[in-house]
């Protein structure tokens, strides 16, 4: 629908050429009427072609203007809860912090990846920490860790990583569906060490005109 209407102009213009070539062959008009008929029609043309500029200016401006981005940092990790995030620079407000759910603004690809480091209590035969990312409700991705025979002060790195085209009210979320006892995620403000990172890679622009 967008090319259609963007290629209008020129549709309309070689209609009016083809009508004044046949007006040409029957000497109906004189050629400073079929010039200045033509200079009216070149002159609509143009006006139509500005007006779409403008519009594709507008559009490009709105969407720079949404850049989606967001980076929050846990603050509860209870085990088979969403995860509840104390801090955000979600650009739009995207990110709800009391759901810990991001809502998709925009329509178009996102990348998310969610790391975090966990610490087990030592001497422990075996401990993990698995994390699943969620899009309106389905598992699409997950990361976690695995050890045994823990040490003292052992932690452990893990991550999840995920590219999704997603539609505008989509939801997105991180959760924690199997940790083991006395596991915890490290959540302190400075060390960033847990945190949810995202942003739109690429927007459905063609379909939104």
């Amino acid at each position: 629908m967008a090319q259609s209407g963007l290629f209008g102009p020129f549709v309309s213009l070689l209609f009016v050429l083809s009508c004044w070539t046949r007006i040409s062959a029957g000497a109906t008009l004189s050629l400073e009427e079929k010039l200045q008929q033509l200079e009216t029609t070149l002159q609509a043309t143009v006006n139509q072609l500005q007006e779409k500029v403008v519009q594709l200016e507008e559009k490009v401006a709105q969407v720079q203007a949404t850049n989606v981005q967001l980076e929050v940092q846990i603050q509860q990790n209870v085990p088979n809860r969403i995860f509840i995030f104390r801090t955000s620079s979600s650009v739009g407000k995207a990110m709800n912090l009391t759901t810990g759910k991001f809502t998709v603004p925009r329509s178009g690809t996102y990348f998310f990846s969610f790391t975090a480091l966990a610490s087990f209590p030592p001497s422990v035969p075996e401990v993990f920490c698995l994390a699943y990312l969620y899009w309106n409700g389905v598992k699409t991705g997950s990361g976690g860790v695995e050890e045994a025979n823990t040490a003292y002060l052992q932690s452990s790195p893990f991550s999840v990583h995920s590219t999704l085209k997603l539609k505008s009210g989509d939801e997105i979320w991180i959760q924690i569906n199997e940790m083991s006892d006395e596991t915890i995620l490290y959540n302190d403000a400075g060390d960033l060490l847990t945190q949810f990172t995202g942003w739109m890679l690429d927007e459905e622009i063609v379909a939104s005109l």
